[in-house]
């Protein structure tokens, strides 16, 4: 690449990275609604158990938060493996075929929006989880591992850049 190609700040002056920002902008707000109603989630576990006085549902054996606990688990842990899933199929399978730019952003838009409804929902069973263990703590820490699970995906025109030239895998 010569200078001549470079801007004062040293990046490409065809630099896509903006347009692809752009194109991002809707999934980005989204993205940040679900996170939004993750803290949501974390705030209501700790309000409602209160409300309660910890008190679990009576009646309701105890295996029935452990099962939502363990539901939550693991789809905390589909969510990045369904990403990766969608990223891949936007690349072609034989080197020879050429990159498709734009399929590629629609898939990486898509990723980011099903591993972030996945996420919500491990966050609303974490809800579940303290309504009916009677414990905030253990709803919290699934909305916060949910979040954290998100703040790892969030969507960036960089992701998608360094996605198209190569330099990561999906």
């Amino acid at each position: 690449m010569d200078d001549v190609d470079l801007d004062l700040t040293g990046r490409r002056r065809d630099d896509p990275t903006p347009e692809y920002a752009r194109r991002l902008r809707p999934v980005t707000r989204i993205c940040a609604a679900l996170a939004g109603s993750v803290a949501l989630c974390a705030v209501l576990s700790w309000i409602l158990t209160r409300q309660a006085n910890g008190r679990p549902v009576p009646g309701l054996p105890a295996s029935v938060p452990l099962g939502l606990a363990f539901l939550a688990a693991v789809l905390i842990l589909l969510s990045s493996r369904l990403r990766s899933s969608i990223l891949r199929r936007a690349f072609p399978r034989s080197a020879a075929l050429q990159l498709n730019a734009d399929a590629v952003l629609t898939a990486y838009g898509q990723a980011a929006l099903a591993s972030f409804a996945i996420l919500e929902m491990a966050a609303l069973l974490g809800l579940g989880i303290s309504l009916t263990s009677g414990s905030a703590y253990f709803g919290i820490v699934l909305c916060i591992a949910s979040a954290l699970g998100m703040l790892t995906r969030w969507p960036r025109a960089s992701e998608v850049d360094r996605l198209l030239r190569g330099r990561v895998t999906p």
